[in-house]
């Protein structure tokens, strides 16, 4: 991979800007107006199957309440028993005895299986929403990969066209013996260390177009992918958050299903009996009824119940941890945020006075007032400067859609507009 990179900024360094123009345009991603950060996270979600496997969940959820609301434990069974005349007796015994037995479940059990799958549905809604979040996180981050890199391509793209410029401007005065050899092999090279970073540039963008398609499937881009800072009102209704409440609320309530797990089920035999002693006498029928009531199983869902609790323990530190990662991570998008914000301002700045220099620079070297070599040097610090303002721009940026996916946020609640 490492050598199909460097062939890459070779190539095009070798044959310049346009090398690849025809074929490979500069950005084959389509930037759309009509396409939002909502929509970007909505294809991404789908691509990763996050709406199957919610409808899946759901319908796991509908077959548990669907299984709570029998009142058999198992489904019935229907046995028949006969007794006749011994071998060799001939005296019209006939016993026929058919009988339904049913397994009924424990009342508590019942109830308790209704409460984990009204739970498991809202479980299955909980756990897609993390999961939108989850996807809402990684859009986020190579969209503003994407607009980060296509920026730098941009200014590389325009730093090589001034270099260009210059090297033209200096082939002619030197042809014209105002310059020397050597300051047209000077501007030569600068331009050609300019081919490089274009190059450099061009492949980094095109790794993050691919990236961003796999993620999404999408061959177009939204025009813009600034958010508003939204406002933290605590993290109680943050999706990890969420989810972790309702996994620990399941297993809570699992605990009362699982205490019946080893129990063995009350059984129910209900059904016709028909007998005659001997061939003269009539055939008698009744009904009969059995309950068998088992005692003394607790023992046998110990085990169970205590796995059962186990999860609950589980859940309850998983959800004090995810509390408190989410809540460090909040910490680290504020910091951050300020940061950045604090850094472009001092970058902006500077980006401003290196390029007053440069213009000073340019008007003295046009006049023959200062060498190529200085001009170039105060050039490169100015377009180093630019660029930096571009980065710091995109970083604010990255670091506002950093804080609003760090309270929790998944973008389509709120309105996506440009707020730098």
């Amino acid at each position: 991979m490492r050598g199909i990179h460097v062939a890459l900024v070779a190539l095009f360094a070798t044959f310049g800007a346009n090398a690849f123009d025809s074929d490979h345009p500069d950005h084959p991603l389509v930037v759309s107006d009509n396409l939002t950060l909502s929509d970007v996270v909505r294809e991404a979600t789908v691509r990763a199957g996050t709406p199957e496997l919610l409808t899946a969940k759901l319908a796991e959820a509908d077959a548990m309440a669907r299984e709570a609301s029998l009142a058999l434990n198992a489904p019935p069974s229907l046995s028949v028993r006969y007794n006749g005349d011994a071998p060799g007796e001939d005296r019209g015994l006939h016993e026929i005895e058919t009988r339904l037995m049913m397994a009924l479940k424990w009342p508590g059990l019942r109830a308790a299986q209704h409460r984990v799958a009204d739970i498991a549905a809202t479980l299955a809604t909980s756990d897609s929403a993390a999961g939108r979040w989850r996807i809402a996180g990684a859009a986020r981050e190579v969209l503003w990969e994407y607009q980060t890199a296509l920026d730098e391509h941009d200014a590389a793209r325009s730093a090589l066209t001034l270099a260009e410029d210059v090297a033209r401007n200096v082939a002619a005065r030197y042809t014209a013996g105002d310059l020397a050899r050597s300051d047209s092999l000077l501007a030569d090279s600068e331009r050609l260390a300019r081919a490089r970073d274009l190059a450099a540039a061009r492949v980094r963008l095109l790794d993050v177009e691919r990236r961003y398609t796999a993620l999404t499937g999408l061959d177009e881009v939204p025009a813009s992918i600034d958010e508003i800072q939204q406002t933290a009102s605590g993290l109680e209704q943050h999706p990890l958050l969420l989810a972790a409440d309702m996994h620990l609320t399941r297993a809570r309530e699992n605990v009362g299903v699982q205490r019946y797990a080893g129990r063995t089920a009350p059984q129910l035999a209900i059904g016709p009996r028909w007998e005659r002693g001997a061939s003269s006498d009539p055939f008698a029928d009744s009904l009969g009824f059995e309950l068998s009531l088992p005692f003394g199983s607790a023992p046998y869902s110990a085990l169970d119940t205590a796995t059962a609790e186990r999860e609950v323990t589980e859940a309850l530190i998983a959800r004090r941890n995810m509390s408190r990662e989410l809540e460090l991570a909040l910490h680290e998008a504020e910091h951050d945020l300020l940061a950045t914000r604090a850094r472009r301002e001092n970058i902006d700045a500077w980006a401003t006075l290196a390029t007053e220099r440069e213009t000073i620079a340019e008007r003295a070297f046009t006049a023959g007032e200062t060498s190529l070599t200085e001009f170039l040097r105060i050039r490169l610090e100015a377009g180093a400067a630019r660029r930096a303002a571009v980065v710091a721009k995109d970083q604010v940026g990255q670091a506002i859609a950093r804080y609003n996916q760090a309270i929790g946020l998944i973008p389509g609640g709120y309105t996506e507009t440009p707020s730098r």
